[in-house]
């Protein structure tokens, strides 16, 4: 069997899934809390994703102009209430 010539096939982006437009339709809805919004900025970072970064900063923006705001990382004697952030804390960052 001849064996088959795969360098002429191009690479194309993935389509957009129904996972992505909501995600997308979502952002633009202004659904997601501050936690979501970081944990997706993360994601976009990672993925250099323009559209979902300028989406996210919309909606903070947006969140922002309502009074809503982000839930405190730290109580009121300052220690971290994340175990990340405890974690880092401990490690002095």
């Amino acid at each position: 069997k001849p064996a088959l010539d795969l360098s002429i096939v191009k690479r194309q982006p993935p389509p957009l899934n129904e996972h992505t437009m909501n995600r997308l339709e979502k952002l633009k809805k202004d659904v997601y809390s501050f936690e979501e919004l970081d944990t997706l900025e993360k994601n976009a970072t990672k993925l250099r994703d323009q559209e979902t970064l300028s989406l996210i900063i919309q909606s903070r923006a947006s969140k922002t102009a309502k009074g809503e705001k982000p839930k405190s990382t730290v109580d009121e004697n300052g220690v971290p209430l994340t175990k990340r952030g405890r974690r880092d804390a401990k490690a002095g960052r």
